[in-house]
């Protein structure tokens, strides 16, 4: 078998990173990212090996869910995460201001917010931009009745090079030890509409979630490394709202929240 002239080079380059000298990492070179497409899955709570013998004016009442996921690249200043600060939000939402929250304790000026009514939800960016660079990383939307468990999944791969070069030594030279890996992301959420009350003034729906996501970010060194994010809870929510979740990541100089927006609405 003929030998790979990048051989000798691989061995070279093993050697020393071994051998405890210092070496320069540059920034990585992100190449083309590979998406793969939303999956989803059902899964009937009910006894096992029956269906729910349910009554046509049961069997059709369903809900469509649009599910949100943004990453907010704080600002320095704001460690502590996002500020629901009430007049920009009503502003931006239209007064008064709707949905399940509370004043906050620490600053009358802002809130504690579980839900929001917003009719737009994508608008949400242009406030989260006012705390550092906002990305949509995920959007999904799905339709589900009562007694469903629905999954929703996507996965992506972002591959990237990393070259390292000794010190002092010429950039003009046309062979540059490197490495080339991926970083594995993604995100499921499984949902499960526990109720739902269809009647009255407020239509509602009872919904337990759980949230995985699989984020990247650079380190000081300039790689790309993997945080994790889990959040979970049962909820009665009316399906006008748009329930909000938070998650802060802190690690070293890098500082993430993450925002997730759940929005219930009623199919006729």
């Amino acid at each position: 078998m003929k030998s790979s002239p990048l051989f000798p080079l691989c061995v070279f380059v093993s050697i020393f990173l071994l051998s405890g000298f210092p070496i320069h990492a540059e920034e990585p070179t992100i190449l083309a990212r590979r998406n793969t497409s939303p999956t989803s899955s059902t899964l009937f709570l009910g006894k096992k090996g029956s269906e729910p013998d349910l009554s046509p004016m049961i069997e059709k009442p369903k809900i469509l869910l649009t599910f949100y996921a943004f990453r907010v690249n704080l600002q320095d200043k704001y460690r502590l995460g996002t500020e629901w600060e009430k007049s920009r939000l009503e502003q931006m939402l239209g007064q008064p201001l709707r949905g399940h929250f509370q004043q906050s304790m620490i600053n009358p000026a802002l809130i504690e917010a579980e839900s929001l009514v917003l009719s737009d939800p994508e608008k949400m960016m242009n406030y989260l931009s006012l705390f550092g660079e906002t990305k949509l990383l995920y959007k999904q939307v799905w339709s589900q009745s009562l007694g469903r468990q629905i999954t929703r999944e996507y996965n992506s791969l972002t591959p990237y090079i990393t070259t390292f070069n000794e010190p002092n030594v010429s950039q003009t030279k046309q062979t540059i030890p490197y490495t080339q890996s991926s970083v594995k992301e993604g995100m499921s959420i499984n949902v499960t509409v526990e109720g739902l009350q269809i009647s009255g003034d407020e239509p509602s729906a009872d919904i337990s979630y759980e949230i995985n996501l699989k984020d990247s970010y650079k380190t000081k060194e300039d790689l790309l490394a993997v945080n994790s994010i889990v959040s979970a809870d049962s909820t009665t929510i009316p399906l006008d709202h748009t329930l909000i979740q938070t998650n802060l990541f802190h690690k070293e100089e890098v500082n993430i929240e993450y925002i997730f927006l759940l929005c219930p609405r009623k199919v006729e």
